[in-house]
């Protein structure tokens, strides 16, 4: 196919073939004004990497002229999220909330944060209303994370906990993860009926809901979860369980010791075993810690900082014993330059 550009004057594309046949090669075309809009590669079929000089103008122009998604696309790309809130990329982008293509309506939502903050009444009930019934879970989901990122209103408390049901397990881990965020309480009630289920998404929100406001009760949860998860969403609950035991007591962080020396030792693959040992680390320095004693230290202090220097004895034979008889060659050379 040859290359394709399309040539606006007065509102009306013009389309030019041409033939590109030396390494550097500059086009003519005649036209009665000045264009609008030159559109080079107007069929996206160019396999090429391509550097445009056009102006936002253009680019907006091109939004909502030229005919193709990935033109629309550009342009939300080119005017990004660091535009004025009175610009005319901010009508573009309010604009792309209601496109007809769900992804461009994602990339809306993403570089929503100027309108976000400063056009608050205007932004805010064009995310709800996305939030509730698009279409696309992608979203759905996009606009509550952005509402959880820009407003911290208790009114979207009610929002957020009727989409923790949403159809999509995207939407749901989605939506606790924003209510976590107004009300820890409220979202760990709903996260003890989640807490069983087989999707990675939804598992992967309750390990990081649990590691930042989860108790003792919850240490279960993630021995129970990772043997449910399959792939790089165990990746995940092996570090919220390291971040968990951080600030758990010690018998709790005793049990999740031995769960994570196990997985560093023999989890597949070969960075399911890094995970688990990146998190034995961290415990082992938040245990160095615990462990120091102090001048005035109470006689139930000096009893805590004991137990937690045993415990701190058998974090690090584990892992130098990991490191002693790991094979994998990558690990190896990490867990060298870790010494």
């Amino acid at each position: 196919a040859l290359p394709i550009f399309d040539v606006y004057v007065n509102g009306k594309a013009e389309r030019h073939r041409i033939v590109v046949d030396e390494r550097k090669q500059e086009f003519t075309f005649s036209v009665s004004s000045k264009p609008d809009l030159v559109n080079v590669d107007a069929e996206k079929m160019l396999v090429c990497s391509k550097k445009d000089n056009k102006t936002m103008k253009e680019f907006i122009y091109q939004y909502y002229h030229a005919p193709l998604y990935l033109d629309r696309q550009e342009a939300l790309q080119k005017a990004g999220s660091s535009y004025s809130f009175e610009s005319e990329e901010a009508k573009m982008v309010i604009d792309a909330l209601r496109d007809k293509f769900w992804n461009i309506r994602v990339l809306a939502i993403k570089n929503i944060a100027p309108l976000a903050k400063k056009k608050k009444e205007q932004t805010k009930p064009e995310l709800i209303s996305l939030a509730k019934s698009d279409e696309k879970s992608a979203v759905r989901s996009a606009a509550i994370e952005a509402m959880a990122k820009y407003y911290a209103d208790d009114d979207l408390k009610a929002l957020f906990t009727d989409k923790t049901s949403d159809s999509s397990y995207e939407v749901s881990a989605a939506a606790l993860e924003a209510l976590a965020k107004l009300s820890s309480s409220d979202a760990l009630a709903l996260a003890s009926t989640m807490e069983k289920s087989n999707n990675g998404h939804i598992l992967s929100a309750v390990a990081d809901l649990y590691a930042e406001h989860g108790t003792e009760k919850n240490s279960s949860f993630f021995s129970e979860a990772y043997s449910r998860t399959k792939g790089f969403g165990r990746y995940g609950i092996v570090m919220a369980y390291g971040t968990y035991l951080r600030k758990a007591d010690l018998k709790t962080v005793e049990n999740g010791i031995t769960f994570l020396a196990d997985k560093a030792r023999t989890a597949e693959p070969w960075w399911l075993r890094l995970a688990a040992m990146n998190s034995l680390t961290d415990i082992k320095a938040q245990l160095e810690k615990k462990s120091t004693p102090g001048q005035n230290d109470s006689p139930e202090e000096q009893h805590e900082k004991l137990a937690a220097k045993k415990l701190l004895a058998q974090i690090t034979d584990a892992i130098d014993d990991i490191k002693k008889k790991e094979t994998n060659k990558r690990l190896v050379k990490i867990y060298k330059g870790t010494n």
